[in-house]
């Protein structure tokens, strides 16, 4: 019976699939499957793809519809959410699903080592790295499917903390959030600011959504003195990468004013996108 489905939503990722897909066919775990679900990618995501994966399918909208009709295809009792910019290590599926198997009514987040290779991809990821381990700022990526079913999956309306919604709403029907020993690789993307601040104005509309959902979470989530506090308690990370740690306070201090200028309504992000 299969154990783990894992499931990989796409989207034009031709520069990252083939090093995720290399290493899930490296795993020392054999029952497992992968679902490959791509948003109708005009590159070479499904070529690539195709000799890698179990099931390679394609459904548009966004990453929340994707993974739901990944999950609605999987067979396995735990279903695991992978994207594309990531890697495994060689056993880890294997001490997955040991945690897995030895929990009840549980949830379980993956630790996410963050790489960058550009400036702002190196900046991005000395930020994230002071975040491993954070409960608070961690979401699970690996659910019980009938669990998962039950919970209606992810919210297809949310672009963005659709995971943390997720997570949120297993954890207010009593399950528990575990946190995984081996890590995974999180490849940060070689973009340029002006595109991740276009991003970031995206993903704004929808971070909104869920900070009306989540009042009292959100406001733990955002306070700047929970993350000068765990910036704080990272002053190894920052002090070893002093332009990346310069870096990513000024790309925080300006993605900090765009959400002011949204929460105040002084700027429509309608005419900025």
């Amino acid at each position: 019976k299969m154990k783990i489905s894992v499931i990989i939503s796409t989207k034009n990722e031709q520069k990252n699939i083939k090093r995720l897909l290399k290493s899930l066919k490296k795993q020392s775990f054999s029952g497992f499957e992968t679902i490959l679900v791509d948003n109708f990618s005009f590159d070479q995501t499904s070529k690539i793809a195709k000799p890698f994966v179990d099931k390679l399918l394609h459904t548009g909208n966004e990453r929340s519809s994707q993974r739901n009709y990944g999950a609605k295809k999987a067979s396995g009792k735990w279903l695991l959410f992978l994207d594309a910019d990531m890697q495994l290590k060689k056993k880890a599926l294997e001490e997955y699903w040991q945690l897995a198997s030895s929990s009840k009514k549980s949830i379980i987040a993956l630790p996410e080592i963050s790489i960058g290779k550009t400036f702002w991809g190196k900046a991005i990821s000395v930020e994230r790295n002071c975040y491993i381990g954070q409960n608070l700022l961690t979401a699970a990526r690996m659910f019980p499917r009938k669990d998962f079913t039950n919970q209606k999956g992810f919210d297809k309306n949310l672009i963005a903390a659709e995971d943390w919604d997720l997570t949120n709403r297993f954890i207010k029907a009593g399950f528990d959030l575990k946190i995984a020993k081996t890590p995974l690789f999180h490849f940060e993307p070689e973009e340029n600011l002006i595109n991740m601040i276009k991003k970031e104005i995206y993903y704004l509309n929808y971070i909104e959504i869920y900070s009306k959902k989540y009042p009292k979470i959100f406001s733990k989530q955002s306070s700047i003195s929970y993350r000068l506090s765990l910036w704080a308690k990272s002053w190894n990370i920052l002090i070893k990468n002093p332009l990346s740690t310069f870096g990513f306070l000024f790309y925080k201090f300006s993605v900090w004013i765009l959400w002011q200028l949204k929460k105040n309504k002084i700027i429509s992000f309608q005419s900025l996108q």
